[in-house]
């Protein structure tokens, strides 16, 4: 696609693109925050405890381990107990940062929040675990070599009384006397050791909390919105509509429906020989004759447009098997169907067949539809003995019988008759009845069903000099345009192109006509095309010469 592409696209979709961009634009003015939200929005507050180590405590006190214990083990659980016990703790420790400075033996908690009373409370929670974390840590150490060394003294007590009872009774015993000093020695050390324990169980933490947390309020950091309503107007209006050309191009890709003159051509493999422009949907129900209502509108010289490239293009028709057929210069029979029902080729086939009158040939419109014979409400033609009678009965009927005039000059035309009950098996004998139609007519025109619904199209198709296939914008997909081009190619059907009906891309102001009037000159806009009159009546049994 290329740019004019995209913008075609953006045209058709535009009340999406609007309807986007409307919401966005709602959404942002509903959700505005007032004048104080606004400037809360774009602070943040930082709160830092400070942690000291005691003079009094053991200096081999790691600092960078400290600062490890505040966002690991138990001191983030303990914390998040603290602050209710809502938050995941190691969520909560995601949110602090601890810092070790040896320099000066200090250990920094910091938080960041919008709300400084949750920073300042967060950050000083955690200072005051990790506080008391260490100082339980301490206790529980020394309980625990102290009741390990318990026995050792035990043992020392036991083995000097033994010592002392046998200094006793050998009093000139040195070695007895040497051994119960060294005895005695390490019995003293050991009584030392559990004299430091005791009091190190009793003994408060090594840290202290030396600054509790102050929220200091500093500008947020990263994308912040503006403050502006203004700002966030246009903001929300830019989004909204680049969601809107997003949404618009998706539903394109989505849509399969033919729209354009390139679409039909690529999916039909057929040439656009005519662009009918778009109608109300009430006229194309109304079964009018518009080249006949209104001869000089835009609709009308689209028709005509289309019976210019009937008359001058000659079909490329190659039968099953690759086997060439010769076209003729002026088609002389002209099938004209569609690919569903509803596309108008009965409007088609009726206002073709005006037009063709209008250029001085001899028209007769075949109604084979049998199974919607919507023609025949054009012309205004009621239900009589018609083809399906000829094909379907005995009753010894010639073409010419069921001939009937039209109120237009030169158009005639052979209903579908009241035989309809099985329109299947009527067309297979079609043949010899469409020769007789050539030799009545300087052109027959032949309205059948749609192709992908009925085979009827293709059963007439091998008789005819030319088929037309009538494909109304924004109703016929993709994949009907495939369905049909493979059927034609299948059959060999002589296909001289495709009129895009209800096309958007044709001007609808017709061109000023000129009507030379008595004494007063050529006048701009005054003249108008004759208007077909009520035909004069003439014997349409007899074969033309």
């Amino acid at each position: 696609m290329d740019l004019i592409d995209y913008l075609e696209v953006f045209r058709r979709r535009w009340v999406l693109i609007v309807a986007a961009t409307a919401v966005a634009m709602f959404a942002v003015w509903v959700t505005l925050p007032s004048g104080d939200a606004v400037t809360q929005s774009h602070m943040e507050y930082k709160a830092t405890a400070t942690i000291v180590l005691r003079p009094s405590a053991n200096q081999a006190t790691n600092l960078s381990t400290v600062a490890l214990y505040a966002t690991a083990g138990d001191v983030p659980k303990r914390a998040a107990k603290e602050l209710g016990g809502t938050q995941d703790p190691q969520v909560l420790a995601s949110l602090i940062k601890p810092t070790a400075n040896p320099e000066n033996l200090t250990v920094t908690i910091s938080t960041v929040d919008k709300s400084e009373k949750v920073a300042a409370e967060r950050a000083n929670v955690f200072a005051r675990q990790l506080v008391e974390y260490f100082g339980a840590k301490d206790r529980i150490d020394a309980e625990k070599q102290l009741a390990a060394l318990r026995p050792q003294l035990q043992d020392y007590a036991i083995r000097l009384k033994e010592l002392d009872a046998r200094v006793t009774a050998q009093p000139g015993n040195s070695s007895l006397s040497a051994e119960r000093a060294g005895l005695s020695s390490g019995y003293q050390a050991a009584i030392s050791r559990a004299i430091t324990l005791q009091d190190a169980t009793v003994a408060t933490s090594p840290l202290e909390l030396l600054q509790p947390a102050v929220p200091i309020a500093q500008p947020t950091t990263g994308f912040a919105p503006p403050s502006s309503p203004v700002q966030r107007l246009m903001i929300g209006t830019g989004v909204g509509l680049l969601l809107g050309l997003a949404l618009a191009l998706l539903m394109e890709r989505l849509d399969s429906r033919l729209r354009t003159r390139e679409h039909v051509e690529q999916e039909f493999h057929l040439p656009v020989i005519a662009e009918i422009p778009g109608r109300p949907w009430r006229d194309w129900e109304s079964r009018t004759v518009v080249t006949a209502t209104d001869p000089g509108g835009a609709v009308a010289e689209a028709y005509r447009a289309l019976r210019s490239a009937v008359l001058l293009m000659v079909p490329d028709v190659r039968r099953p098997g690759g086997q060439s057929v010769a076209g003729r210069r002026h088609p002389e029979v002209i099938l004209v169907t569609s690919a569903n029902p509803g596309e108008g080729k009965s409007a088609t086939v009726a206002n073709l067949a005006v037009v063709m009158a209008e250029s001085g040939r001899r028209v007769l419109i075949l109604s084979m539809d049998f199974r919607d014979p919507a023609i025949d409400a054009f012309f205004n033609v009621g239900s009589s003995v018609g083809l399906s009678d000829l094909l379907g009965a005995d009753r010894g009927l010639d073409l010419a019988n069921v001939v009937r005039e039209t109120d237009y000059p030169d158009v005639l035309i052979a209903t579908a008759g009241t035989e309809l009950g099985h329109p299947g098996a009527l067309l297979a004998g079609a043949g010899p009845l469409i020769r007789k139609a050539r030799k009545l007519a300087d052109v027959v025109i032949i309205d059948t069903a749609p192709l992908l619904t009925v085979s009827d199209a293709v059963d007439v198709s091998p008789h005819v000099d030319a088929a037309l296939i009538v494909v109304r914008a924004n109703r016929a997909t993709s994949e009907h345009g495939r369905s049909a081009h493979r059927l034609l190619s299948r059959m060999g059907v002589p296909a001289l192109g495709a009129v895009l009906v209800g096309s958007s891309s044709v001007s609808f102001d017709p061109y000023p006509t000129w009507q030379v009037r008595s004494g007063a000159g050529a006048t701009p806009g005054a003249g108008t095309r004759r208007s077909p009159v009520p035909a004069t009546r003439r014997d349409t049994r007899s074969p033309r010469a």
